[in-house]
């Protein structure tokens, strides 16, 4: 959670920068970090947190600046095996996040959210459909099922 506060303070800090925001969708194996870690990266390539102890960040930071300029969402796939030895493999889901500006965007309105101490949930669409994430609304109904519990005989 605070990288993600992080993230939140450099976006709020800079609204008239656009960003890209790696975000971790899945793994395979040994991995440093595990889905829903965030990366933010700047349109000079610099990047504010980690998702991979530092082997891929350069890499991610790269491709966030070509994410920024076409303005159009990017799925990686890194096997660490061959070339780090870290017996994993990663997902990675690299998403345009424009200026605040007046209007805000996702990373605003998240640590909006979290000041208010709202409910927070951010879907993360990888797979059949467009790439990108969206903030659930407040009034989005949950449930959890659970198997019913038993009494010991």
């Amino acid at each position: 959670m605070k990288a993600l506060h992080q993230i939140i303070e450099r976006v709020v800090a800079n609204p008239a920068q656009p960003f890209a925001l790696a975000t971790l969708v899945q793994t395979e194996g040994s991995t440093y970090r595990k889905p829903g870690a965030r990366l933010l990266v700047e349109a000079k390539g610099t990047t504010l947190g980690v998702l991979s102890g530092g082997c891929l960040e350069e890499e991610i930071g790269r491709y966030g600046r070509r994410v920024i300029n076409d303005g159009s969402a990017v799925l990686l796939s890194f096997d660490t095996r061959r070339l780090y030895g870290c017996d994993g493999r990663l997902k990675i889901l690299v998403e345009p996040l424009p200026a605040a500006g007046m209007n805000g965007n996702l990373i605003t309105e998240v640590g909006r959210l979290l000041a208010q101490r709202d409910v927070c949930r951010i879907r993360v669409c990888f797979e059949g459909g467009p790439l990108g994430s969206e903030l659930l609304a407040a009034d989005v109904l949950l449930k959890i099922f659970v198997p019913t519990r038993r009494l010991p005989r």
